[in-house]
């Protein structure tokens, strides 16, 4: 990938990387309709997950980390942080994470055209799926399907 610092070392396991047992499982619609009420301020995020500021500056420029109207941030950017501080162990930086950003986005965006015409049906009193059980499902089915495609491609001979 052009621009990756060919400098850094590449770990065989990062320090700041998750290890086998704190994996997350594949995400569930369940668990993409979890949330979680975790608020810190963003020198707490960058202790919490141990990214430094230039890092940290990087990420919010980037649109993967996003603050609340009261300059806080949740769970979720708790764990875009710690992420991507493991990968940039292995000279990943943040300007090549934003192309995971545009994806999430646009996953998030076909989903909402699936539900939005459920939620218009649901509000004038029709009977049918609920709108948010729906969007969840098919979020969590893109997720597999990435994963999936990830696998095939590493199977796949160069």
């Amino acid at each position: 990938m052009p621009g990756l610092d060919e400098s850094a070392p590449v770990p065989e396991k990062p320090e700041t990387a998750p290890s086998a047992a704190s994996e997350p499982a594949a995400a569930s619609k369940e668990s993409l309709r979890t949330r979680r009420t975790v608020r810190m301020s963003p020198s707490e995020l960058r202790q919490a997950t141990g990214l430094d500021m230039p890092t940290y500056s990087a990420l919010k420029s980037f649109g993967l980390l996003r603050v609340d109207a009261a300059g806080r941030h949740g769970a979720d950017d708790a764990d875009v942080a710690r992420e991507a501080a493991a990968l940039a162990a292995y000279g990943i930086e943040a300007r090549h994470l934003r192309l995971f950003r545009v994806a999430a986005d646009r996953e998030i965006g076909l989903a909402e055209q699936i539900a939005q015409p459920l939620r218009r049906k649901q509000a004038r009193g029709a009977a049918g799926p609920e709108p948010e059980d729906v969007q969840a499902d098919i979020l969590a089915r893109t997720l597999a399907l990435h994963v999936a495609l990830v696998r095939s491609g590493l199977t796949q001979p160069n």
